[in-house]
């Protein structure tokens, strides 16, 4: 915003009179003595054209930030601003921001400023591929039979066997993350009601409606999936950034047919195929965003069956985002812990894992063990 400075009355002698007269000085902010292209705005909202995405009345105007600042992934595309009066564009350069003023209503300096900002999946991309460690020992990961009591009280209160069906091992999990989506509502937003365990939980959101977070959700699969007698985990897939407090929970299950992990992600009753169909885990599907190889999401993904959840938006951006590191808890005979793997590079726990003390590994082979 712009001021104005008053100085002390000076004298000035004209015609034989002297006349006090007060000096105003206008007192320009440094960004703005540098020259900095300028438009005009009387509106406060103002039309982006983003590369060829039109956004009507998608900023507004904020003198208070010094800059503020618009992010684009258009790399070397164009980016206007259109305000009400004026309209101002450039070429996104990667390496050079690019900054203008927005004099909003003839007083108020807007400092904005066009940055280039890289994808998920080129942040992905540039996060180094994992490490085969020979040296290193895979963790002890012990699963939940499917004769201990908790998994023959979840059979015995829901028809597990007949929701999953008699068919081969693919159909049987897809059925049951089918199943789990659609009676359990997800809610991001919300804690998972208090309970004593899977089956109490379970029990709690179909009495009073409840509903629940991605955490929750992973965790009713992987114990239903140990009910019928698969091996499976709650997988939690991390951003790079430490200030994205946004994260995603998966389950994982391991089928003895395919000798694989595959991906099954009971928020958006989603599972991940290569383009012959065959089921991925969470591995490949990471290495085939990388390597840009094609990837397939199942045509009925959904949102609470609300919404239609697309490959673009679920892989390429939000998984993007959210698979450059994968954590999991696990529980021994002598004990709990976490296991972190992350890509070459980064060393060390990711902050918002500090908590949990994990081992922290490059080799996916440790972390998924046998």
């Amino acid at each position: 915003m712009s001021s104005m400075s008053l100085q002390r009355p000076q004298a000035l002698v004209r015609f034989g009179l002297t006349i006090a007269v007060t000096v105003f000085t206008l007192s320009i902010p440094t960004w703005c003595q540098a020259q900095l292209p300028m438009i005009r705005a009387a509106a406060p909202l103002v039309d982006i054209r983003d590369g060829g995405e039109f956004r009507k009345g998608h900023w507004r105007i904020n003198p208070q930030l010094k800059p503020d600042v618009y992010t684009t992934h258009a790399r070397q595309a164009t980016v206007t601003f259109i305000t009400d009066l004026d309209s101002i564009s450039c070429v996104v350069d990667p390496e050079r921001p690019f900054r203008f003023v927005i004099l909003f209503r003839e007083k108020d300096s807007a400092l904005t400023e066009i940055r280039y900002e890289p994808t998920h999946l080129e942040v992905l991309k540039a996060g180094g591929p994992y490490a085969h460690e020979s040296a290193s020992a895979a963790i002890p990961y012990v699963y939940v039979s499917v004769d201990a009591p908790a998994m023959r009280s979840l059979g015995a209160r829901f028809p597990l066997d007949s929701i999953a069906g008699t068919g081969p091992e693919d159909t049987r999990v897809i059925n049951m993350l089918h199943w789990v989506h659609t009676t359990f509502p997800h809610d991001g937003t919300k804690n998972a009601p208090a309970s004593s365990g899977t089956l109490d939980l379970m029990e709690k959101c179909i009495a009073d409606h409840n509903t629940v977070d991605c955490g929750a959700l992973a965790t009713i699969l992987k114990d239903c999936y140990a009910a019928l007698g698969f091996r499976s985990r709650r997988l939690i897939c991390l951003p790079q950034d430490s200030t994205d407090q946004d994260c995603h929970s998966i389950t994982v299950v391991f089928l003895p047919a395919l000798g694989r992990w595959v991906w099954m992600d009971p928020t958006n009753d989603a599972y991940v195929m290569d383009e012959g169909g065959r089921l991925l885990g969470p591995g490949e599907v990471r290495e085939r965003l990388i390597n840009d190889k094609p990837l397939r999401l199942n045509e009925d993904a959904n949102w609470n069956h609300r919404s239609r959840v697309l490959a673009s938006q679920y892989l390429y951006d939000y998984m993007a985002k959210n698979l450059f590191a994968l954590l999991y808890y696990y529980r021994t005979a002598q004990g709990s812990g976490a296991v972190l793997l992350t890509p070459t590079g980064y060393e060390g726990p990711m902050p918002r894992t500090r908590a949990y003390a994990p081992i922290c590994t490059h080799d996916p082979e440790v972390f998924w063990g046998k």
